[in-house]
């Protein structure tokens, strides 16, 4: 029997560990054998396991996983699927998972740039730039950030290089980035995703506007989130 790790930020069935738990408790009724590792664990869904009592994310330190993934035998797994943490997945940790078959479902551009949610800034994260995110716009007056920047992207670029990696894209536009980036030449595929688009579509904004008391002309930014690196990359425009 194929035997499936799933590793993802939390086991909620909603936010950013939505389609591992999904994923994983699927499997669970399709009789496959599945675990779903996290950094949040608030249910108690069937074989979900946090990698830390200790530590909470985005502390998480490395050494914790890395006894964690020896203390579960990830080396039983079949099948290992990454569910979205772009910035906080332990890349360093990646090569003790070789010889199984490494699948990264991408929710932002964090994995194939230095660690940016998005690449609206520069091109430096593209493989041929020959920048390899080394004077980071974001950081352009701090340059020990500018540093670790291009550090981080440089020790991607190893490791994925060794990598049997097998990327999960949410678009086309994604997976034309990838074959730009760090992982090109790695497989890619565009998946369906975890909306229905049929049931979840655009409504009528000027309604919308008229009961939040929004200004028609008002130019609107939706951030979904509490990030404070994410907010200034955002204002900054």
């Amino acid at each position: 029997m194929t035997k499936v790790l799933n590793i993802a930020l939390d086991d909620r069935r909603t936010g950013a560990g939505a389609s591992g738990r999904l994923l994983h408790e699927a499997l669970l009724q399709r009789g496959v054998d599945s675990e779903l590792w996290v950094f949040h664990k608030t249910s108690h869904v069937c074989r979900v396991f946090a990698f830390s009592a200790k530590q909470k994310f985005p502390l998480l330190r490395a050494k914790e996983v890395a006894e964690m993934l020896q203390g579960r035998s990830a080396a039983s797994f079949d099948v290992i699927h990454i569910h979205g943490l772009g910035m906080h997945v332990p890349v360093r940790l990646l090569p003790s998972l070789l010889g199984h078959h490494l699948l990264w479902s991408l929710d932002g551009c964090a994995p194939y740039t230095a660690g940016c949610s998005h690449t609206a800034h520069c091109n430096q994260w593209v493989a041929d730039a020959g920048e390899s995110c080394s004077h980071c716009p974001i950081y352009a007056a701090k340059a020990e950030l500018q540093q670790r920047q291009a550090e981080s992207y440089r020790i991607k670029r190893d490791i994925y290089g060794k990598l049997p990696l097998e990327f999960l894209c949410a678009n086309d536009w994604q997976k034309e980035q990838l074959a730009r980036s760090i992982v090109k030449g790695k497989e890619a595929r565009v998946w369906a995703g975890l909306v229905d688009t049929e049931a979840l579509q655009p409504g009528n904004r000027q309604l919308a506007r008229r009961i939040l008391g929004i200004p028609e002309n008002a130019f609107v930014v939706l951030l979904p989130t509490d990030i404070a690196e994410a907010q200034e990359q955002v204002l900054e425009y």
